[in-house]
């Protein structure tokens, strides 16, 4: 259920800063999310899932050392986080070989457009929020650990 409510939040976010470029008269972001979406998204699965190994190290760790911890659930996300930013990439691919279409009707090409560069948008929103999600369990992570050595001495 949070995949779907955070999905739609950043759907909007990417509508309103396609609505604010269009007010602008600025191509800067379609152009640029246009030439660089996919690249990003591979980035940054690439980074996140280096990332979720250290997690996923540290929390076999604790594990170990706590045999009543349970991080299935912990599991679970991450392995959800991974299909989301697989789903934002197929979906980025999807939505630029549709803007692209010599076949869209000539009175919804701007509506098309607008749409679509809002998905990518939305896309990137998303996938940003990803990466500094896992980066925060990567703290907490750390600082769990940090405060059981305190309590250890």
């Amino acid at each position: 259920m949070d995949t779907i409510k955070n999905c739609c939040f950043y759907l909007i976010l990417g509508s309103i800063t396609s609505w604010f470029c269009w007010v602008v008269e600025s191509d800067f972001l379609s152009t640029f999310l246009h030439a660089q979406i996919i690249t990003i998204c591979i980035t940054l699965v690439a980074i996140t899932s280096a990332v979720r190994g250290i997690v996923l190290g540290k929390l076999v760790e604790l594990g170990a050392l706590h045999n009543e911890l349970d991080f299935q659930p912990t599991f679970k996300e991450l392995k959800i986080s991974i299909y989301e930013q697989v789903t934002m990439i197929i979906i980025a691919i999807l939505s630029l070989i549709i803007y692209a279409s010599k076949q869209l009707p000539p009175n919804y090409q701007f509506v098309i457009r607008i749409a679509i560069d809002s998905i990518l948008t939305g896309i990137l929103y998303f996938n940003i929020y990803i990466l500094c999600d896992t980066g925060i369990a990567v703290i907490d992570i750390f600082k769990a650990i940090h405060q059981k050595d305190k309590m250890d001495k």
